[in-house]
């Protein structure tokens, strides 16, 4: 199966526009390789490119922060309800709709880091498409930006 329609098939919904515009990179890498690709192309490309990274990235780190915050609530909540002198029943109540929202975070926890790898293997294969159609290449400074 080709990756952009794996991509699309994967992808979150809720999240469709967080995701690497591959299709768009993909075309711009084609139109400018048949009428001869240039340096002025190749800066527009590293451009988009950087653009695309710099989404998912703020996203991802939107996400993280959030979930964070998520737990961190959840957290002071359990220990708010051990300190408190409510019958075992009220409290074991409370915990339950906290274990709900708890599952909740795990389940977007997970969702996230399908979300990331989806995203990581997009980038690897757009620059592996992208040396092999243009007289550039990217991967060597692209892999460095990646583990920073």
């Amino acid at each position: 199966m080709k990756f952009g329609k794996q991509l699309r098939e994967n992808l979150l919904l809720d999240w469709k526009f967080y995701y690497i515009n591959y299709d768009a990179l993909k075309a711009f890498i084609y139109e400018r390789a048949n009428r001869g690709y240039t340096a002025s192309d190749e800066s527009e490309f590293v451009q988009r490119l950087e653009g695309e990274l710099d989404k998912v990235f703020n996203f991802q780190q939107a996400k993280v922060s959030e979930l964070k915050r998520l737990m961190e609530n959840a957290n002071s909540q359990i220990k708010l309800i051990a300190e408190t002198e409510a019958p075992q029943k009220d409290k074991e109540e409370q915990l339950s709709v906290i274990e709900a929202s708890i599952n909740k975070i795990i389940s977007e926890v997970s969702e996230l880091a399908h979300y990331t790898r989806l995203n990581f293997t997009g980038f690897i294969k757009i620059v592996k498409k992208h040396d092999k159609n243009a007289p550039f290449v990217l991967k060597p400074a692209f892999s460095i930006q990646m583990e920073n």
